[in-house]
This record gives C-alpha cells, sequence and structure tokens, in this order.
C-alpha cells in the first residue's frame, strides 16, 4: 500500500492498528461498520423465543457472530476472478 501512495509504512500500519481496534468496538455498541463499496460488518444474534418482549433478556443469547456482506467491489472482482486448481503440493 506504501507503494500505491503518499504514505509510508509506518503511516500505513498505525491507521490499521487503529482499524483493528475501533472495529470491535463499534460492533460491540450495536453498530454496522461500513466500508463503503468494499461491504459492511455487523453483529448477528441467535436467542431462544420468548411469550412478550419484557420476558426477554440476555440470557435467553444463545450466540452471536460478526457477519461480512460483500459490497460492489468485491462482488465485481469475484465475477471476474480466475480459479485455478491447485495440488497438495501447492502448485
Amino acid at each position: 500500500m506504501a507503494e500505491r501512495s503518499s504514505l509510508n509504512e509506518m503511516d500505513i500500519l498505525s491507521v490499521i492498528e487503529g482499524f483493528l481496534q475501533i472495529v470491535p468496538e463499534t460492533l460491540n455498541d450495536g453498530y454496522t461498520v461500513d466500508l463503503g463499496d468494499l461491504g459492511s460488518m455487523g453483529v448477528i444474534a441467535k436467542s431462544e423465543p420468548t411469550e412478550t418482549e419484557e420476558e426477554f433478556n440476555e440470557s435467553h443469547i444463545e450466540g452471536a457472530k460478526v457477519v461480512f456482506r460483500p459490497g460492489k467491489l468485491l462482488k465485481t472482482a469475484m465475477k471476474t476472478a480466475d480459479f485455478v486448481r491447485i495440488s497438495e503440493n501447492g502448485h
């Protein structure tokens, strides 16, 4: 990335480190992380049903996971991607 921009390697590493710190915080706060044409990340949770909204609490949540939804850039790239078979020895 440094070779393709006016930023040096340390600047890029600093931005990536900041990104890696803020994404989990943002997701934990219940927000979606929008990466523009690259896509977005969000959290989905699985839970046990309850009869009423008032009965529902944190103990009903069975699990949560981060999901990535590709945007235009990745969808387009995958449409034109070339795939080759790789043997067991890596060639």
